[in-house]
């Protein structure tokens, strides 16, 4: 049967110059959903067809599609969802485990749709198909899906947390750009690849994992993500875009554990804080302090495999030239890891500072922030020491610095060569 098509909706996103259009075909029948509305239905196949608007009407309230309808004595399997854009007053959507495709721009700017129920049956996300749900407060991506492409979620503010299973093996650009409230993202590990401006502008996060399992990380993937404090990149990334980190004034530290540091561009830790430390595999160390990649940072640590939980491996444990045993850290800042009662000095406490060269290290400090400190009191890097490991501060000059760990006083150490 020949498809009518009308033009229905139109929108510019201006601040991504892209004209983007949808257009609404005619349904070749229509049906009631369980819920009530009137639903349109176009075929695929002899055995399916694909949900979307009646032609009469928008959707609103809840919204139950399902799984089978029925035509002329026919019963067909409901297997694509598109052409819900801009029903304003949908609320909530419940779809069947008879869907595996939710297409195009299929629930864009649906302003007042706060929850969706995504089944196990779901393999694609599409093109924009959420862009602009700015009341969606949490979503389900179940472990069927495979692909999340470019603009899926963009601007959904009201989302706080994504779980990204590993069944999905891409994330598509501008994915969630613009998801501010975002305050948890959980990556799975067969993503190989995060698009460009994939999660930027999402400010409310604090921290992000990239799993091993990815070896590129677009332009401007987390670009003014400003709330960022700590990042762990996995031991497979290769290359990072232009701008990737650019913006993340917050950034405090930086978990590299690849073995060999993986290529830049100009741009991709633009503003990022020069303090911000980097912290490596041990065997690995030398190596970074000399990459473009930690040219703008003064600050040096390292574990055995670059993680936040990295064990030493078996190192020297700060002897020799100080790389053994080290832990890098996090952004600890001055909480957790107090002092047991009636001791006042590091030395009191059994914990050790030393200096190598232009490294101070600092061991005994089991479980507790590791503070250092320039003369005037400023902060200028935060670890935190894992039990038995030794916590290393490469500086960038001689002079005296300060060291305290947890709320024991701090102590100076002048670094002499």
């Amino acid at each position: 049967m020949k498809i009518k098509s009308l033009l229905i909706a139109s929108f510019l996103f201006a601040t991504l110059g892209i004209s983007t259009v949808f257009a609404q075909r005619l349904p070749d029948f229509t049906d009631f959903a369980p819920s009530g509305q009137l639903l349109g239905y176009e075929f695929l196949s002899n055995s399916t067809v694909r949900v979307t608007q009646s032609g009469v009407g928008s959707p609103s309230g809840h919204l139950t599609i399902p799984s089978t309808v029925s035509h002329n004595g026919i019963t067909y399997t409901v297997t694509n969802v598109e052409g819900f854009g801009n029903c304003r007053d949908l609320t909530s959507v419940t779809l069947p485990n008879t869907i595996t495709t939710i297409e195009v721009g299929a629930f864009y700017c649906c302003r007042s749709l706060t929850e969706i129920n995504i089944p196990n049956s779901v393999t694609t996300i599409g093109y924009q198909a959420f862009i602009g749900c700015i009341s969606l407060t949490s979503v389900n991506i179940p472990s069927s899906l495979t692909t999340i492409e470019g603009l899926a979620f963009r601007d959904c503010i009201s989302l706080t947390s994504i779980t990204i299973p590993n069944s999905v093996t891409s994330i598509g650009e501008q994915a969630f750009n613009g998801c501010s409230g975002l305050t948890s993202v959980t990556i799975g590990n067969s993503v190989t690849s995060i698009g460009g401006n994939a999660f930027s502008g999402c400010s409310g996060l604090t921290s992000i994992t990239i799993p091993n399992s990815v070896t590129s990380i677009g332009e401007n993937a987390f670009g003014g993500c400003s709330g960022l404090t700590s990042v762990t990149i996995g031991n497979s990334v290769t290359s990072i875009g232009d701008g990737a980190f650019g913006g993340c004034t917050a950034l405090r530290v930086i978990y590299f554990m690849p073995t060999m540091p993986p290529s830049i561009r100009q741009y991709t830790f633009k503003d990022v804080p020069p303090n911000c430390v980097i912290t490596t595999p041990c065997a690995s160390l030398e190596v970074y302090r000399a990459a473009p990649v930690c040219r703008d940072f003064l600050f040096f640590a390292c574990t055995a495999d670059g993680s936040a939980t990295g064990n030493s491996g078996g190192g020297d444990n700060g002897g020799g030239n100080g790389n053994g045993g080290n832990n890098g850290g996090n952004n600890g800042g001055n909480n957790g890891g107090g002092n047991p009662a009636g001791i006042e000095t590091l030395a009191e406490a059994g914990i050790s500072v030393s200096t190598f060269g232009r490294s101070i290290l600092v061991s005994g400090a089991d479980n507790m922030p590791v503070i250092l400190y320039d003369i005037q009191g400023r902060p200028l890097a935060t670890m935190h020491a894992a039990f038995g490991q030794t916590v290393r501060f490469d500086v960038p000059a001689t002079g005296v610095y300060m060291v305290r760990v947890g709320n024991i006083k701090a102590q100076r150490v002048a670094v002499l060569r």
